[in-house]
């Protein structure tokens, strides 16, 4: 394929008055922001899954807190026999730091708050710029005369509706 930026230092001159150069940067402006609105969408969502990831390993931690407290109740009232848990485990002490506790709940909710900011801010770029890609293909189509036809061809319709 034999193009005009191939073509040598003469035909830059062209393609500029012409206006190809500054379409083919804006195409490439356009490119490159769909790639930075798809990777901050997916950076988002992996901000997302992992605060979630920190939300669940939290929550299984609790858990596996609240059934050692209470097997050991069960053990100081005599209910439980041997230090030996329902699942057949002896009865470590379980214990996290709250430091730990409170570290995981808060970087998993910052995680989801930053990725849900992250997804909302690639979404709403997407959707501009599909808004400024039609608004460019309207005032195209307008700057070629196709909407001054269809605008008489309205107020021709609307003329004869009314009966003017």
């Amino acid at each position: 394929m034999n193009t005009d930026l191939e073509a040598g230092p003469t035909s830059r001159h062209v393609l500029i008055r012409n206006g190809k150069f500054s379409a083919l940067l804006s195409q490439l402006k356009e490119r490159r922001q769909r790639r930075k609105t798809a990777f901050a969408f997916v950076f988002g969502l992996i901000l997302n899954i992992a605060g979630s990831g920190l939300g669940l390993l939290k929550c299984e931690i609790d858990r596996k807190m609240i059934e050692v407290e209470i097997d050991s109740k069960l053990q100081k009232y005599g209910l439980l026999t041997n230090a030996t848990l329902i699942d057949g485990e002896s009865s470590n002490n379980f214990k996290v730091p709250s430091i730990v506790l409170v570290v995981l709940t808060t970087f998993g909710r910052i995680f989801n708050v930053i990725g849900t900011i992250k997804m909302f801010q690639a979404f709403s770029d997407f959707i501009s710029q599909r808004r400024r890609k039609n608004l460019r293909t309207t005032t195209e189509r307008l700057s070629n005369g196709e909407g001054e036809s269809e605008w008489s061809e309205a107020i021709i319709e609307c003329c004869t509706f009314c009966g003017v």
